[in-house]
């Protein structure tokens, strides 16, 4: 049986890093599985020519592009379906709420 959820998420997106609160605090108030699903801004956007897609917006989203390989590594590493989500909350906490950044 597949999860009762499915959440794609970008580490750099801050819409999906708020999204990711209320889906984390339903799945466990309903006890709910969730499959962290992956989307890269940077494929996305990749042949963006808007003028608000600067150089550093392109950066940042491959920032979180390479972060989504490591995502990758985890899920194929463990047996523990939720180990995605726990490096999610820990990564997005880093970037999100305590904004630590590392500039490109």
């Amino acid at each position: 049986m597949g999860a009762d959820l499915e959440f794609f998420f970008d580490p750099v997106c801050p819409w999906a890093w708020i999204t990711s609160r209320w889906v984390t605090d339903v799945a466990e108030q309903r006890d709910y599985d969730v499959d962290w699903r992956f989307i890269s801004l940077w494929v996305v956007n990749e042949k963006n020519t808007e003028e608000w897609y600067t150089p550093q917006y392109r950066a940042g989203h491959y920032m979180g592009h390479q972060a989504l390989r490591i995502a990758d590594a985890i899920r194929l590493g463990e047996s523990d379906a939720s180990a995605v989500g726990r490096w999610y909350s820990a990564v997005g906490t880093a970037l999100h709420v305590q904004a630590q950044r590392k500039q490109a």
